[in-house]
């Protein structure tokens, strides 16, 4: 997914513009790939799919870096 994408959702939420928000949204989700996981586990490695740059931060701070 873009960063433009999210970006443009947040500003349509951000200005209370619902519908078109939820459009977006909704058609994003109806184009990924049916059996797509955020997370992914091989044995070898333990891939993380985050929005951004913020959502893995958060996810380091809360899952502590000693998996870097």
């Amino acid at each position: 997914m873009k960063p433009e994408f999210n970006e443009r959702a947040d500003e349509l939420i951000a200005d209370g513009r619902w519908a078109e928000s939820r459009t977006m949204l909704e058609t994003a989700i109806r184009e990924m790939p049916a059996d797509w996981k955020p997370c992914c586990d091989d044995e070898q490695a333990l891939t993380i799919a985050f929005w951004d740059q913020g959502e893995f931060l958060a996810y380091v701070d809360h899952h502590g870096s000693g998996f870097v």
